[in-house]
């Protein structure tokens, strides 16, 4: 494998130098945040139809907005 082709595979230094902060935070952070706020939603609506408490539902949605916010900072 030469130079050229590990450049074009996974993008060189300059590239992702240039991308800036972004370029180095992991996609899976993201989809985290969405799997907390669908949790959240999920149990919402199963406050609806089984009567499970809400305050779980508002503490998760709590944690989706936090653990967002730490991304975004970070």
């Amino acid at each position: 494998m030469s130079d050229l082709d590990t450049q074009a595979s996974y993008g060189s230094p300059q590239a992702t130098a240039q991308a800036g902060q972004l370029g180095y935070l992991p996609v899976a952070l993201f989809g985290s945040v969405m799997g907390l706020a669908g949790r959240s939603s999920a149990w919402r609506l199963a406050h609806r139809m089984y009567g499970m408490p809400l305050w779980i539902a508002q503490l998760i949605g709590a944690l989706a907005m936090l653990a967002f916010l730490m991304i975004g900072f970070g």
